[in-house]
């Protein structure tokens, strides 16, 4: 399940959230404690399109070597505490708002139906509705 091997620089193979394993199968997610998803859309934002891209640039920002987010405060790093993939993108559909937001529903609902926390990343702000949809319902 891992894609990326523990010794290569931040700059090579796969790009996933801070590196973590990629989880794209629900029996992947088995286990998980947080899987993110990317919700890549942005048909319904007008003038400032873009936000579509914000998955893979996240994952790209993100991708400083190997996974690490200690947070002084309260002394603990979560990426040592649990278990983290990223279940990829939802199947968007561009230009059908509906369908694409029946797409990142069913991508939170299945790491939901596993157990894990879902972090979204990505698009317009229409996105809210699908994941707190799934949530509620969950």
């Amino acid at each position: 399940m891992r894609v990326n091997r523990p010794d290569e620089p931040s700059y090579a193979g796969g790009a996933t959230f801070q590196k973590v394993p990629l989880a794209l199968e629900a029996r992947d997610l088995v286990g998980a404690d947080v899987a993110f998803v990317g919700a890549p859309m942005d048909d319904l934002v007008t003038y400032r399109p873009g936000t579509r891209f914000g998955p893979r640039e996240i994952r790209f920002a993100s991708d400083d070597g190997q996974p690490s987010m200690y947070n002084m405060e309260l002394g603990v790093d979560p990426f040592d505490e649990l278990n983290i993939v990223d279940h990829g993108d939802a199947v968007v559909t561009p230009g059908d708002a509906h369908a694409s937001h029946r797409a990142i529903r069913e991508a939170v609902d299945r790491v939901l139906a596993a157990g894990a926390v879902p972090i979204i990343l990505g698009g317009d702000h229409s996105i809210a509705y699908p994941n707190l949809a799934a949530v509620a319902s969950g």
